[in-house]
């Protein structure tokens, strides 16, 4: 057997994908599943990969994405969970079923590809059984696709970890990706409050599209003590999702007494987060709690179907407004940049 097709590729730290055709000449192993990829989102954390933040650099050249929508086209021995023909969101967080070993492709010139347990950058993708999901044939392949990452880290991070219920007040740091999804998953268990803060204020009406009560910039915050002191202690929950190493102190301070504060943005690997001085820490943080998040503990298998309902049943606010530029698999630099950049929304690789 050999499979061609065509995949963006990362060959060197801080440089470009390179577009190029590869191939899979071994039949797939044990709890292996071929999928043609149909849609991909780009996430921040290819930027670092890219930038060889992740500890990546060694298993170059290696295939990214992680979050995607696709149809099953083969399966390996002792796969149950899907069959050929079956739509699948494509995830990065553990499901049921097997976790396989990596898989392995050939590109020009005889060089060893490599690939984790999920990759979407590419036209077809070998994939992990416990990284995959059936879905509806009905289901809006955007939608899927966020799912893989974005949305459901967002509601995950909302129902399992900060337990969001009716009337709720949350303060989201940051209008990204996930943050627009924790404001859009926010509306959806009917919080009452919703305040979104970005240093970009030209995401003040997309934050508001998905369903936020309040957008105010950073520049506003640093600029008038009195709009932080009027947000002091007021929120029954806190997500910081840039990943910034000065803001967890600071969602300590806008959190309630017994309030939550979800850490959901990636730092650096060598940061120490601060969590505040001794005599703060002991002074004012009745009850409270820090959760580091990993993808709000969302379970695939469990939470999709539930997740789908809930996101299609709104009205306040729409998981199509999180889609932000697309493109195809040639221009996915295009898109990367992008996000590097700030564009609103989530980047989408159509296929």
């Amino acid at each position: 057997m050999v499979t061609r097709f065509r995949a963006a590729v990362l060959t060197r730290i801080d440089s470009p994908l390179e577009l190029m055709e590869i191939e899979l000449l071994s039949p797939l192993s044990i709890g292996q599943v071929l999928v043609r990829v149909q849609r991909a989102s780009v996430c921040g954390s290819q930027i670092l990969e890219i930038a060889g933040s992740k500890g990546n650099a060694k298993y170059l050249p290696h295939l990214l994405g992680h979050e995607g929508f696709g149809e099953v086209v083969e399966i390996g021995p002792e796969v149950k969970k899907v069959s050929v023909g079956d739509k699948v969101v494509l995830h990065w967080r553990r499901s049921g079923g097997r976790e396989a070993q990596a898989p392995k492709y050939r590109g020009p010139n005889g060089m060893e590809v490599g690939a984790g347990s999920v990759a979407t950058f590419s036209e077809m993708s070998v994939v992990s059984e416990n990284r995959i999901t059936k879905v509806s044939d009905a289901i809006d392949p955007g939608l899927a696709s966020l799912l893989g990452c974005c949305l459901s880290t967002g509601m995950a991070s909302v129902s399992r970890e900060a337990c969001i219920r009716p009337g709720s007040s949350v303060f989201i740091f940051g209008a990204g990706g996930i943050g627009l999804s924790v404001c859009l998953s926010a509306i959806t268990r009917a919080a009452a409050r919703v305040v979104v803060v970005d240093k970009d204020s030209s995401k003040e009406q997309l934050s508001m599209s998905c369903g936020a009560t309040q957008f105010v910039s950073t520049s506003t915050m640093a600029r008038d003590s009195d709009t932080f002191e009027g947000f002091r202690e007021q929120f029954d929950a806190v997500f910081e999702t840039t990943g910034s190493e000065s803001l967890v102190p600071l969602s300590l301070m806008l959190t309630r007494d017994g309030g939550t504060v979800v850490q959901l943005g990636q730092a650096r690997p060598s940061q120490i987060v601060n969590l505040g001085a001794q005599g703060f820490a002991f002074g004012s943080l009745e009850g409270k709690r820090v959760i580091f998040s990993q993808g709000g503990g969302f379970k695939p298998d469990e939470d999709l179907v539930n997740f789908v309902g809930d996101l299609t049943s709104d009205g306040r606010g729409s998981w199509k407004n999180l889609i932000g530029p697309s493109g195809t698999l040639e221009e996915v630099n295009d898109l990367i940049d992008g996000l590097r950049s700030g564009v609103p929304g989530r980047p989408m690789v159509n296929f």
